[in-house]
């Protein structure tokens, strides 16, 4: 799995899987996942198994989560990619104070891509951000939870 802003804790999702009626049913399903609106490569992930819900262990909790879900018709064919979009109700809102003079990345609560910002240490910018998505200069997490 890549390494994302935002990597741990992590949590197991669950996909529902409506795919019409297939005339045989699926020997395993082959997901593609990854946070939403993070560019770079999606996780592939081949089930064990047809059945449904899928659930995929190991995905960040802090972010949303878009991909596809595909059906094994044999043959090394697939049924056409169905889109997926997981909200999550996981992400934890916090507020930190920056405190070097650096750019750093982060995705703001109630955000789903990344932002990037430029803090000068004599006048520490506070932000509200999603825990453990802030990357690039040392900061205090300030124990307040917050809002986006």
């Amino acid at each position: 799995m890549p390494s994302y802003p935002c990597s741990s804790p992590t949590t197991a999702m669950s996909i529902a899987v409506t795919l019409g009626t297939p005339s045989v049913p699926p020997s395993h399903y082959r997901v593609r996942w990854r946070p939403a609106n993070i560019p770079g490569d999606f996780n592939t992930v081949i089930t064990q198994n047809a059945y449904t819900p899928i659930i995929i262990s190991e995905v960040p909790k802090c972010y949303n989560i878009e991909g596809t879900v595909e059906a094994f018709c044999g043959d090394g064919v697939y049924t056409t990619a169905q889109p997926f979009y997981i909200p999550t109700a996981f992400a934890e809102c916090r507020t930190v104070k920056l405190l070097q003079t650096a750019n750093y990345t982060y995705i703001a609560c109630g955000a789903d891509a990344p932002t990037t910002v430029t803090n000068n240490s004599l006048t520490p910018q506070t932000i509200c951000v999603k825990d453990g998505s802030v990357t690039g200069g040392t900061f205090q997490d300030m124990n307040l939870a917050c809002t986006g």
